[in-house]
């Protein structure tokens, strides 16, 4: 999942940044929404392991939910 995570963040960086600068972004980024996707989801009484799943899964379908407060037609 961590993999998957990690390319997510890449897609995010701006492509014409080096790919040297870019995978060093994503990683650190991916790192640290791991990190506190897990220190959020222990508040909640979540497992780390499902936690890391729901970050996955905001970064992966997150950008088709509408923003809050958008109107849908």
């Amino acid at each position: 999942m961590e993999d998957e995570i990690y390319r997510c963040f890449l897609e995010l960086v701006i492509p014409r940044t080096p790919k040297p600068f870019a995978e060093y972004a994503a990683r650190t980024m991916a790192n640290a929404a791991i990190d506190k996707a897990v220190k959020m989801g222990k508040e909640i009484g979540l497992k780390p392991e499902e936690a890391i799943h729901r970050l996955l899964m905001s970064l992966k379908y997150g950008k088709e939910m509408p923003e809050r407060g958008e109107t849908i037609h």
